[in-house]
C-alpha cells in the first residue's frame, strides 16, 4: 500500500536543544559473502556501546546477495537503487557513514575503524537537526503508523533536505556463507549454516520514492511534523515480514540522492497494537524427525519442535504444553521463557516414545 506523508507544523516532542550527531551506517551485505559477519559485528559492536546513537540498514545486493536455489531471497528494488549509486565496485561487505566521504571515497570496509575511529567522530560532533518519532503497528490490519517531527537548531548545509523512513527487520534466520566465525553470537546453527540476519533493509515508506521526501524549509528554528501510514505486506520477494522484529530507521539527508551527507538518524521500534487478548498463544507448526522402526512393537523417542507465537498484550513467560501421538500416551511440558507480544520462538519439546 502506498504511504502518503502528511504534514504539520506543530512542535511537541522533538528537541530544540542542540544535540549530537547520531550515525547512520548503511551496509551493504549478501548471504553468500563470507566477510560480511566481522562488518556485521563491529556495527553490532557500536550499536551496544552507544545506545540510541547508531542507525544501521543492512542490504542485500549485488553479486553475494544472489540466492542459491532453495535460499531465500533478500534483495529489493529499492536496495539495488540504493547500491547502484555508490561506487562500492563489486567490494563486500562495504558501508557508508552517513553518506559523507571517508578517505576519499563514500565507501569504506565496515570494519575499518583502525585508520580512524569513524562513528566516534560522527557521534561527537552536533547536529543541524533532532528527529523524534513513534510508531504504532496493528498485528492483525499489519497497519503501519508512524509520525515523525524535527526540529533544526542550526542552518542545514543545503536548502532543501529529504526526509527517509525505511523498514527493517530484525532476526531472520536464513543462510550466510562464513570465512572465519567472525561473529560467534550472530549464529543461529553455525553447524547447519544457519545465521540471524538482523537490521535488513525491507523497504521506504517515503513518497516519491527511495531518496525521500523533501523538506523545503531547513533553517534555524524549522520544525514540522510528519506522518505516514502503510499497511505492510505479508512477504517482500517471498521473505515473510514478522511485525513483532520490525524497526524502523529514520534519518535526514542533506542533499538529494548520494550526494546528501546524512545529518542524523534515529531507531524506533514499533509498538504492537490489536491484541484481542491479554494472554492468547497461536500454533504456528509442528514438526518431528521421521522415524524408522526396525522390529516389530520396537519403540522410538523423538524430540518434535513446535512454533507458537504470543498473540496476546502481555509478555508469554511460561505455558503447559500437552502432547501426544497418533492419540497415544500424553506427555506435559512445563515451558518456561520469554515471548513477547505478537514474536515467535520455536520450541523442542521433551522426548516422547
Amino acid at each position: 500500500a502506498l504511504a502518503i506523508p502528511v504534514l504539520g507544523t506543530a512542535q511537541v516532542n522533538v528537541s530544540t536543544n542542540v544535540e549530537g550527531r547520531n550515525a547512520v551506517v548503511e551496509e551493504w551485505t549478501g548471504l553468500h559473502c563470507g566477510y560480511c559477519p566481522i562488518g556485521h559485528a563491529m556495527v553490532n559492536s557500536q550499536i551496544a556501546a552507544n545506545p540510541g546513537r547508531v542507525v544501521a540498514l543492512n542490504i542485500h545486493s549485488g553479486g553475494f546477495s544472489v540466492p542459491s536455489a532453495g535460499e531465500p531471497d533478500y534483495r529489493t528494488t529499492q536496495g539495488n537503487t540504493l547500491d547502484g549509486a555508490f561506487p562500492i565496485g563489486g567490494s563486500y561487505p562495504s558501508s557508508t557513514l552517513n553518506r559523507r566521504t571517508i578517505g576519499g571515497s563514500q565507501i569504506y570496509h565496515p570494519a575499518d575503524l583502525g585508520n580512524a575511529s569513524h562513528i566516534p567522530t560522527v557521534l561527537g560532533e552536533n547536529s543541524e537537526v533532532n528527529i523524534y518519532a513513534t510508531a504504532t503497528l496493528d498485528i492483525v490490519t499489519r497497519q503501519l503508523d508512524v509520525e515523525v517531527e524535527y526540529y533544526y537548531t542550526s542552518n542545514a548545509p543545503n536548502g532543501t533536505n529529504y526526509l527517509n523512513v525505511a523498514v527493517t527487520q530484525n532476526d531472520i534466520h536464513g543462510p550466510q556463507d562464513d570465512y572465519g566465525n567472525y561473529n560467534p553470537t550472530g549464529w543461529v546453527d553455525q553447524a547447519a549454516g544457519i545465521y540471524r540476519h538482523n537490521h535488513i533493509f525491507r523497504k521506504f515508506m517515503n513518497t516519491p520514492g527511495t531518496w525521500g521526501a523533501p523538506i523545503s524549509s531547513t533553517t534555524m528554528g524549522s520544525t514540522a511534523i510528519v506522518n505516514y501510514s502503510e499497511t505492510l505486506p505479508m512477504d517482500i520477494n517471498g521473505v515473510g515480514m514478522d511485525l513483532a522484529n520490525i524497526e524502523l530507521a529514520i534519518y535526514i539527508g542533506d542533499g538529494f540522492q548520494s550526494a546528501g551527507n546524512v545529518l542524523t538518524g534515529i531507531s524506533v521500534i514499533p509498538t504492537l497494537t490489536g491484541f484481542t487478548a491479554t494472554d492468547e498463544v497461536v500454533f504456528q507448526s509442528a514438526s518431528a524427525d521421521d522415524l524408522n522402526v526396525c522390529n516389530a512393537g520396537g519403540n522410538e523417542t523423538m524430540s518434535p519442535t513446535i512454533n507458537m507465537q504470543n498473540w496476546g498484550s502481555n509478555p508469554m513467560t511460561s505455558a503447559t504444553i500437552t502432547y501426544d501421538v497418533n492419540g497415544g500416551t500424553p506427555v506435559v511440558m512445563n515451558w518456561t521463557g520469554t515471548i513477547a507480544p505478537g514474536a515467535t520462538a520455536m520450541v523442542t519439546l521433551d522426548p516422547i516414545t
